[in-house]
């Protein structure tokens, strides 16, 4: 017996009129929903403040030494630079 057998007595089902036309109706009124200039403004007003504050942070001097040399960097960590694998 095939199991879809039930569904071909499913007979079609009038639609109310003007579904199509609400739907629609419905699609458009939340596609003019936006974004209230209350939430716009603090929206830009944080953002500008990200931006100064990232502009300030990077316009500061570094907290951290001016040396650029590897070696100083491997030192200031204690990192071992030797490539033995087992200590003898």
């Amino acid at each position: 017996m095939d199991p879809l057998e039930p569904l071909k007595k499913v007979q079609k089902v009038a639609a109310p009129p003007f579904l199509y036309t609400r739907i629609q109706a419905k699609i458009q009124q939340n596609t003019a929903e936006y974004l209230p200039p209350r939430w716009q403004w603090a929206a830009a007003f944080t953002l500008a403040v990200l931006v100064v504050a990232n502009l300030y942070l990077l316009r500061q001097p570094a907290p951290f030494s001016t040396d650029a040399s590897p070696d100083a960097l491997v030192n200031s960590l204690n990192l071992n630079t030797s490539n033995q694998l087992y200590h003898e």
